[in-house]
């Protein structure tokens, strides 16, 4: 189970354009960022939550397909 600090970490880095943005949105350093990269729980979490944005991203386009034609 994810800290409160890796959840607000994993929600910044999900928002975010860069580490250094995430860390500054989540109050934490780049450094702690990277730290709970490379822990697997972590990883994965962050993994899927790019997976989920991804795909809803890929969604939203394809309902925008009819509006282009």
């Amino acid at each position: 189970m994810l800290t409160a600090n890796q959840r607000k970490a994993l929600a910044a880095l999900l928002a975010s354009k860069s580490r250094v943005d995430a860390a500054r949105v989540c109050g934490l350093s780049t450094k702690t960022l990277q730290g709970y990269e490379k822990l697997p729980e972590f990883a994965e979490a962050l993994e899927k939550g790019r997976r989920e944005a991804l795909a809803d991203a890929a969604h939203r386009l394809q309902e925008m397909r009819p509006l282009l034609n």
